[in-house]
């Protein structure tokens, strides 16, 4: 039951957690190493032997409900997918990876179970362990505990979606003091090799502190409002995004600035120094965020889901490190086209058609 998976768990000082993304779905175990053995015990139970009770999963229900109540009140979020929404029309980054309130409520537990007894098979698990022991013991044990798992092949699905033709432009309202703005173009793939400059450029322009738009509009207006700007790379499609928290009279001048900044990439040179310290920037973050085994172990099983290699994010630094100014003049403008674009502008509600 979860009560005896969460007692025994606890015995050990360690923590189970589970995660669900837009694109995979797993299990972390943190343990001492000296319960290793146990703790294979305990996974290999979970997914051979999952129960699905059903008041656990009403439970779920009623958690999942509590979280997409939040989200729909919070001004980013909210924004964030009316931008993917308004960006792409087909393509599953459209969609809310919790689902809505109706979505949710037409589930129910045999489609669940159904769900998991189709994805969870062999050629679709990767199992990653980082921690001290011998890999040469540890291997006939992982294989006498899961090599009698079965299952048919899953047949995944890769979306592809034309870009705009021209900007899309979308307002909305709510029941906030203050403005939002987002920008969002479509980019690369996790496997495309531009990943990494795209990157480099979300962190020159959007980098909450010393980007290049936080700095402009300081300048411009005087004021330091929160912003920033990601990368979200998929199996088949990527996705870009900067931000403005805003005052509602500051949403044009804004936008402005956004643009002016966006055409400079392409068409002046960056300085040396202003290159260097957004590639350390991404290094050092990169890095403070996989200190652990079990940031190892989870950054590690997911790029060898999708097909990148166990050790892939070895190389992440070194890729950064090879961005050059030519390839961020290039991406600017292979990626980042107004005109290919999506504009949402969340207003306070009170004012909203004026």
């Amino acid at each position: 039951s979860a009560k005896e998976i969460a007692q025994k768990v606890e015995s050990w000082g360690g923590s189970l957690n589970s995660f669900s993304g837009r694109n995979s779905l797993g299990l972390i175990l943190n343990i001492l190493s000296e319960d290793l053995d146990e703790g294979l015990n305990l996974v290999e139970d979970i997914i051979k032997n999952p129960s699905f009770d059903q008041q656990e999963f009403f439970k779920s229900k009623d958690l999942m409900e509590a979280a997409i109540r939040r989200r729909d009140e919070d001004i980013f979020q909210v924004t964030s997918q009316a931008l993917r929404k308004t960006l792409f029309l087909t393509h599953p980054f459209r969609l809310e990876d919790l689902g809505t309130q109706e979505s949710l409520q037409e589930i129910d537990r045999e489609e669940v179970v159904n769900f998991y007894r189709h994805q969870a098979v062999p050629h679709n698990m990767v199992l990653a362990i980082f921690g001290d022991f011998k890999k040469d013991q540890l291997l006939p044990l992982i294989k006498k505990k899961f090599y009698s798992l079965r299952g048919q092949s899953v047949a995944l699905t890769t979306h592809g979606e034309d870009p705009p033709a021209k900007m899309r432009e979308k307002t909305i309202s709510l029941n906030k003091e203050q403005a939002l703005m987002m920008m969002g173009f479509q980019g690369p793939k996790l496997s495309d090799p531009d990943r990494f400059g795209v990157e480099v450029i979300a962190s020159l322009l959007g980098a909450p502190l010393n980007g290049r738009l936080f700095l402009k509009i300081r300048e411009a207006l005087g004021k330091s409002y929160t912003l920033g700007g990601g990368y979200i790379p998929g199996p088949d499609m990527g996705f870009v995004y900067f931000y403005v928290a805003l005052s509602e009279e500051d949403v044009p001048r804004v936008k402005e600035l956004l643009m002016d900044e966006i055409k400079a990439l392409k068409i002046n040179d960056l300085s040396d120094e202003e290159l260097t310290a957004t590639k350390a920037y991404l290094r050092g973050e990169f890095l403070r965020s996989h200190q652990t085994n079990a940031d190892l172990s989870f950054v590690s099983s997911l790029d060898e889901l999708y097909g990148l290699g166990y050790n892939d994010y070895k190389r992440y630094p070194l890729a950064i490190d090879r961005v050059s100014k030519a390839d961020i003049k290039r991406l600017a403008t292979e990626y980042l086209d107004p005109q290919k674009s999506a504009v949402v502008i969340t207003l306070p509600e009170r004012t909203t058609g004026r």
